[in-house]
């Protein structure tokens, strides 16, 4: 009996084991690990020093993820992990939480193409963008943020006059703050940049 039950404790530890590492790395996570970029298409990064998180980041918690991406062009890449604490010089570390396309330099502008873990990465002109990673469906959709405006023409119109932040459409909406904090609570002394979800859609927002 006592032999039966150390088996049984090994193996409860053996399988928390797996679960914490499967945790850490992102990779069939229960959680919701955190995004992170890298590469020389993305601000305050290169191939040489650690990913960051991108601006306007919204984790949604139900596998997908929406930021906003200023670049000069380039490329890049993704990693998911929900405390991300590779040195920059460790590609092991990186390559084994990194999400890429599965041929290297894939165009994204303006489309949606798959990910996986692999250690390609995306190609992107210059621009403005509201990107979306879906876990769910495994792709990225990167989409210029003129070709948003043009899409919102026909759909509902979101505006800001004055710190408040208006939307044209019987659906209910969230702002959120350039970390990703939903401060709709605050609409009315607003100032800055914001993301508003209406449904399906995402805009961005400036108040002076």
């Amino acid at each position: 009996m006592k032999l039966k039950f150390t088996s049984l404790i090994l193996s409860s530890l053996f399988a928390m084991t797996l679960m914490a590492q499967e945790t850490i790395e992102g990779v069939n996570s229960t959680t919701h690990p955190d995004l992170y970029l890298f590469g020389d298409g993305i601000p305050n990064s290169n191939w040489g020093v650690p990913p960051v998180n991108p601006s306007m980041f919204v984790n949604n918690n139900d596998g997908t993820y929406d930021f906003a991406l200023t670049t000069n062009g380039g490329y890049f890449a993704i990693v998911l992990a929900d405390a991300l604490n590779c040195p920059s010089d460790d590609w092991d570390c990186l390559n084994a939480l990194r999400y890429g396309p599965s041929e290297d330099g894939v165009e994204i502008t303006n489309t949606t193409v798959p990910i996986s873990m692999a250690s390609g990465a995306f190609r992107i002109h210059e621009g403005n963008y509201q990107l979306r990673l879906d876990r769910n469906a495994n792709t990225i959709t990167a989409t210029s943020l003129s070709a948003v405006a043009e899409q919102h023409l026909n759909s509902c119109k979101v505006y800001a006059v004055e710190g408040n932040i208006y939307v044209e459409s019987d659906d209910t909406f969230t702002i959120y703050d350039s970390i990703g904090r939903d401060v709709t609570s605050e609409n009315g002394n607003l100032k800055g940049i914001y993301l508003v979800r209406v449904k399906n859609e995402t805009h961005k927002v400036v108040l002076k």
